[in-house]
């Protein structure tokens, strides 16, 4: 659907239909009150999540002006009366705001901080064809979503499926909404929205389903929606940046997976800090063996490297026994405690009953 006069051609002027405007709306509200919160768009290969999550991304970023009428129906939601114009000029910055890959996302995630942005997106088109990129990402989330909130800053996730992600980020409540992607066809995309509830629901009866996308068509939807594909000039500019990221893959894998490593993939694999993994390399005189636009690569038959990630496997190992320590010490206290439950239990009734004392014989 084309642009007429700073608006999109249909009843409110909005890319999408204004049910999942008022959603946003409501997420908006959420992360000014310091509370961290993340919009998952989901769905196969070809069904536009990168263009619904640009969509909602100028939105939370406030491109979409709410004009509201001088004379409100008194029960109606507000959201769903005027119309909304688009400010360009509020339009997210794509080439600092969208990220492909997770060692690009914290550095783009660090951008926002800087210069205060609102919203960024992470596109899984960019990671998942790495190895570790799973677990990488869901440690990096758990991570960002304890430490963002402070900045206020809304994540959008885009990803072939909602399964991917740990199960321990929605118990946390973080996950505000799933927009499932599906049916798209030459004049525009739907989708169904769930909330954080439905998700759990469709996370357990994934696990068992034989076609896990199909549990979708089981669950009820909050809502269903429809979005239009973004103005041609942006959806080029999407294009190139897209295109870019996935020839930039291409070429770190023509490295070798074995070979070379990143500092943050070294900070993955260890539980490390890149700081701190940086740091250590820096101080045995290790220098990268190759840099592809601007990502430093280490070797890893390097002496210097191997000597780093040497000391990183014996901290690795330090832990790992630790914890298991610790579990052995939490599981010798909870034997004891059920010991001493159980004594307690087989003892109740067991005590004598002395007969009250005989009010004569005491007189």
């Amino acid at each position: 659907m084309k642009l007429q006069n700073g608006m999109y051609a249909n009843r409110f002027g909005l890319p999408f239909d204004v049910y999942l405007a008022r959603a946003l709306t409501e997420m908006k509200k959420r992360v000014d009150k310091k509370k961290a919160a993340c919009l998952i768009v989901d769905g196969s290969v070809g069904e536009g999540k990168t263009t619904l999550a640009v969509h909602c991304a100028d939105f939370l970023n406030g491109a979409y002006v709410h004009k509201k009428p001088q004379n409100p129906e008194p029960f109606k939601p507000i959201e769903f009366q005027g119309f909304y114009e688009l400010d360009e000029s509020k339009l997210i910055k794509l080439e600092k705001q969208y990220s492909m890959g997770g060692e690009e996302f914290q550095q783009v995630l660090l951008d926002c901080v800087k210069e205060k942005f609102k919203v960024i997106i992470y596109d899984e088109a960019g990671d998942f064809s790495r190895r570790g990129a799973l677990t990488g990402l869901n440690q990096n989330l758990n991570r960002i979503f304890e430490t963002y909130r402070t900045f206020k800053i809304i994540l959008i996730l885009c990803l072939p499926s909602v399964a991917t992600l740990d199960r321990d980020i929605f118990l946390k409540g973080v996950p505000r909404a799933l927009l499932h992607c599906q049916g798209r066809d030459e004049n525009a995309g739907f989708f169904k929205a769930f909330s954080l509830k439905q998700v759990l629901w469709a996370l357990h009866d994934m696990k068992t389903h034989p076609v896990p996308q199909l549990v979708y068509n089981k669950l009820t939807p909050n809502f269903t929606g429809l979005f239009y594909d973004l103005p041609e000039s942006r959806s080029k500019q999407l294009e190139e940046i897209s295109s870019k990221g996935k020839l930039n893959i291409l070429e770190e894998q023509s490295l070798g997976n074995d070979k070379y490593l990143t500092i943050g993939q070294i900070a993955v694999k260890y539980k490390a800090s890149p700081r701190s993994i940086e740091s250590s390399l820096k101080v045995a005189g290790a220098t990268p063996d190759k840099e592809i636009n601007g990502q430093k690569y280490y070797d890893k038959s390097n002496p210097l490297v191997s000597n780093v990630i040497a000391l990183l496997e014996i901290k690795e190992d330090k832990r790992k026994e630790k914890m298991k320590h610790i579990e052995k010490l939490a599981k010798i206290k909870a034997e004891k405690l059920e010991a001493r439950e159980a004594k307690a239990e087989k003892l109740k009734g067991t005590f004598m009953v002395f007969d009250k004392p005989n009010k004569e014989a005491v007189e």
